[in-house]
C-alpha cells in the first residue's frame, strides 16, 4: 500500500525530530542506510507467578526502504541524547502498517 497523497514520508523521517539514522547489516552482507522511529516501551511481562521486567523494542521505516529486509538481520541505531549506537536483532520481516511505513519487531543483540 502507498502513502496518502498528503504524506510525505521523507519530512516525516527528519531527524532533528524524533526520527534517528539506523544502518541494516543484512546476513547475507552488505548494509543499507535508512531512517525511522526507534521505540523501546518498558514491558512487565507475567506468566502465572513469574515477572520478567523486559522491554519491546521496535523500528517504524518507510515500507519502500525495507526491501530485502528479513529476521535475522541486524539493525544498528543511532541514540539521539549521546550519538552512541545500540545493535539490535531483527525478529520479524516487515511489517505493514497501512500507510506506507512498515514496523520491525527487535530484539536487543
Amino acid at each position: 500500500m502507498t502513502s496518502p497523497a498528503w504524506d510525505n514520508l521523507d519530512e516525516f523521517m527528519d531527524t532533528g525530530d524524533f526520527a534517528v539514522p539506523a544502518v541494516v547489516q543484512f546476513q547475507a552482507g552488505g548494509t543499507r542506510d535508512v531512517t525511522g522511529i526507534l521505540e523501546d516501551p518498558y514491558l512487565e511481562a507475567r506468566k502465572g507467578e513469574f515477572v520478567e521486567d523486559t522491554t519491546v523494542p521496535t523500528f517504524q521505516l518507510p515500507l519502500n526502504r525495507c526491501t530485502g529486509i528479513k529476521r535475522g538481520d541486524s539493525l544498528v541505531a543511532t541514540l539521539p541524547k549521546n550519538g552512541g549506537t545500540v545493535t539490535y536483532d531483527i525478529m520479524t520481516r516487515p511489517q505493514p502498517l497501512g500507510d506506507g511505513m512498515a514496523q520491525l519487531e527487535l530484539s536487543r543483540a
